[in-house]
């Protein structure tokens, strides 16, 4: 899960959302990128940015339904990883394993940047931030 640790008031926005085809869940810290003009679940290897992440649990039956979603610019996140970190990943960019979870041993996409790690390592959660565009380092 994707957590926000740090935006103000306005940050927390109602988005349309992508049905998928027919229907579509969402789950609160689910990271959302956009397609054909609304926001659908972000997933590993997209190659594109995580726009926002979803703060609603819903069901989308129709294109457009609106969720409560936390844009990604300019907000820190405490983020789940798929296995323990470790140190040397701090300062470092990492891939999505998952729409709720970072692969802290992929930097193909260069999706999240790891500013700390939360300890025990064996909690496996970083904080950090999205990237967007192309990375800086």
């Amino acid at each position: 899960m994707f957590l926000p640790i740090n935006f103000e008031d306005g940050k927390l926005i109602k988005l349309p959302m992508y049905n998928g085809g027919s229907s579509a869940t969402y789950t609160v810290g689910q990271a959302l990128t956009t397609t054909s003009g609304y926001y659908a679940t972000a997933t590993a290897g997209m190659g594109t940015d995580v726009e926002a992440v979803c703060m609603e649990a819903g069901t989308v039956t129709t294109n457009g339904t609106e969720l409560l979603c936390v844009l990604t610019r300019g907000v820190r996140f405490i983020a789940d990883t798929n296995a323990a970190t470790i140190a040397t990943q701090v300062g470092t960019y990492v891939d999505l394993a998952s729409a709720t979870t970072l692969d802290t041993t992929a930097s193909d996409d260069d999706i999240f940047y790891v500013e700390s790690i939360h300890y025990p390592l064996s909690g496996k959660q970083v904080q950090g931030f999205f990237q967007h565009g192309t990375p800086l380092a």
